[in-house]
């Protein structure tokens, strides 16, 4: 499956039509990826026949910035062990970052057909949060990706439907919320307020939370609670509070001040956030 051509020294290109290079990298954070990506791609050396290993050499890639060689290691493992989800599940993330959602949406759908009904697993976090505490599982990743895919092409009742069984595999409150967050949007995207306000008002206490309390404040805002004070701070936070926020304000009728957030936050040149594909979705259904 070939990927689209792009010019040489383009990672993809926005749903704006604007090309996107590869993201800038904190020079001490990039150091240590490649670090990584080496150990990673010598364990890969050491025993080709492990699916970890090749796993690894992937998301190693993905952490880069190196999306579309991240998307070959998948497809690799796809081809080497087609009935493993978790390679279906990666590369149909890294569809989503490259703006390739329907590719995504197949992908995620495939790999649910072959977790459905079975054991879930807990995955292993390439950057660990504050306590060193895996968040999510196997399965949470594969409805909670194929969801945002529904969602960024504007397929609010399909997307709301994923994510009411992604809140039923739900194992962590972190993911709880973060599902919660977006079934909220869809639901408001289809107008259903009274349901996204009573869903809204079954979030987990924050005290609960480890990277979540983003999710939770716009939870918050989006159905009318005071939200928990959450101070932007990195490329990942800024965007997600920022869309969130101007989701808010488009809901509340502010659709010309949405629509500045968005655009501010679609000029990023962090690209990768689901904020800024969400940002970038939302300009490009007006200009449809």
């Amino acid at each position: 499956m070939a990927l689209p051509c792009v010019p040489k020294g383009v990672e993809t290109t926005s749903l704006l039509g604007r090309s996107l290079h590869p993201p800038r990298l904190d020079p001490a954070f990039e150091k240590r990826q490649r670090q990584l990506l080496d150990e990673a791609l010598g364990a890969f050396a050491a025993d080709p026949a492990s699916p970890e290993a090749l796993i690894w050499c992937g998301r190693r890639l993905g952490y880069l910035g190196e999306f579309r060689l991240a998307v070959g290691v998948f497809t690799l493992g796809i081809e080497g062990f087609p009935n493993d989800a978790r390679f279906l599940r990666h590369r149909g993330h890294r569809f989503i970052t490259l703006r390739l959602l329907e590719r995504a949406i197949a992908d995620l759908k495939a790999a649910w057909s072959l977790c459905e009904g079975q054991p879930d697993s807990i995955e292993p976090d390439g950057m660990p949060n504050s306590r060193n505490e895996p968040t999510s599982t196997l399965h949470f990743n594969v409805l909670y990706h194929l969801g945002l895919a529904l969602y960024l092409q504007g397929q609010w009742a399909e997307a709301g439907a994923v994510y009411r069984r992604c809140l039923s595999v739900c194992q962590h409150p972190d993911s709880t919320v973060a599902t919660i967050y977006w079934l909220v949007l869809s639901l408001l995207q289809q107008g259903k307020r009274e349901e996204a306000v009573a869903l809204g008002r079954k979030l987990p206490e924050s005290e609960a939370l480890i990277e979540s309390g983003a999710y939770l404040e716009l939870v918050q805002t989006l159905i009318g609670l005071d939200p928990v004070p959450t101070k932007p701070g990195d490329a990942l936070a800024d965007a997600t509070l920022g869309y969130g926020r101007a989701a808010h304000d488009w809901f509340q009728g502010e659709r010309e001040r949405a629509k500045g957030t968005w655009q501010r936050i679609a000029d990023s040149h962090q690209w990768a956030p689901f904020g800024v594909i969400a940002s970038e979705a939302a300009l490009a259904s007006q200009r449809a």
